[in-house]
């Protein structure tokens, strides 16, 4: 077999073996059996070479460590006769972190803690010092900070991006709404759960002979975020909205996600709306993507919908001026769920 280097950052398993994903961007990646690491370990960026390529998977081992991928990790300390250990949260990360005598800020067993590595003897498990008590194991906030530090999620943004923020405004201007289909008439509803406090879609629905129209209307988010400015990029960075039980770690500043990208009742807010012409059998007969303007007509909760079309008396009543675009919105929805079921069966 001909011989060949790789160099690659390491993915770690809970039982002990990686994955090496090369840094040429190649989309093959090397499985590495535990004895192969060598010491090496998850986020290691390392320099591998194959040692079989005849089976369905090529497996590698490691030639060279070049530069270590975690320096500091979240997880539970434990007391041991040498000292203690932090056992990972990150279960990527298979080895725990010995804690020497005194350096282990006084935490108690079970507590979650934050750790930084000092070193790596050779054939030993890496070696560190705590350098944060988050608090017990299992009790709520200690587990979300910990959470948070696994994953690096900042709960903050940068100056940069705050003060381009607060610089933005609605403006409805000439030029704004320049193009735009003018919504604001129609009936709109946003349907989330109780807690929500950020609206990013909202519907219409009208029923006709033959077809419904559907209107999906989702905040216009591009009229504010630039490519390229400090908002886009950190928006970039963090990729998604982390949401918990209690807390959000939002990808954009409240100033949009909670405000001027939330599809507020009584708010006129700009949007990109998908308009369907959907026929009875769920067909897509036209369809069109526009900017838009509109102002939703009223905030529903799931559960409030649901009551609606259970028959609840005080939701038939609080909701009658609605009743026509839920009843329609809820037809629909049989529809496209049978032809999704039926599709489903016949693949």
């Amino acid at each position: 077999m001909k011989k060949y280097i790789i160099e690659g950052k390491l993915k770690g398993n809970a039982r002990g073996y990686a994955f090496l994903l090369p840094t040429d961007g190649t989309k093959e990646d090397y499985f590495i059996p535990h004895p192969n690491l060598r010491g090496a370990m998850h986020g290691d960026l390392v320099i591998a070479e194959p040692t079989d390529i005849s089976g369905e998977r090529t497996t590698a081992r490691v030639l060279k460590i070049i530069e270590r991928g975690v320096a500091e990790l979240a997880g539970t300390y434990f007391t041991c006769k040498s000292g203690g250990f932090v056992s990972p949260d990150d279960k990527c990360y298979y080895n725990d972190v010995f804690i020497p005598f005194g350096k282990g800020l006084r935490a108690k067993s079970g507590d979650k803690v934050v750790c930084k590595i000092t070193s790596y003897p050779k054939n030993k498990s890496p070696e560190g010092i705590i350098s944060k008590i988050l608090g017990r194991q299992f009790e709520k906030n200690a587990e979300l900070k910990s959470i948070l530090y696994t994953y690096r999620l900042p709960e903050r943004f940068n100056k940069a991006v705050l003060q381009e923020a607060d610089g933005l405004e609605l403006n409805l201007n000439a030029k704004t709404l320049k193009d735009r289909l003018d919504l604001t008439k129609e009936q709109i509803i946003t349907i989330d759960g109780e807690d929500a406090k950020d609206f990013d879609d909202a519907i219409s629905v009208k029923k006709y002979k033959d077809y419904f129209v559907l209107g999906v209307h989702i905040a216009d988010v591009t009229n504010y975020v630039k490519l390229g400015s400090p908002i886009d990029t950190e928006a970039f960075n963090r990729g998604t909205s982390v949401y918990f039980p209690e807390k959000v770690i939002p990808m954009l500043p409240e100033k949009l996600c909670n405000d001027l990208c939330s599809l507020v009742e009584g708010k006129e807010r700009l949007t990109l709306s998908c308009i369907s012409k959907i026929d009875f059998n769920g067909k897509i007969l036209d369809s069109e993507i526009k900017p838009s303007i509109i102002k939703s007509s009223k905030r529903f909760t799931y559960n409030g919908v649901q009551a609606f079309l259970d028959g609840n008396d005080t939701a038939l009543k609080e909701y009658a001026n609605f009743a026509e675009l839920l009843l329609n919105a809820n037809e629909l929805a049989d529809i496209l769920i049978t032809k999704e079921i039926k599709t489903a069966v016949l693949i």
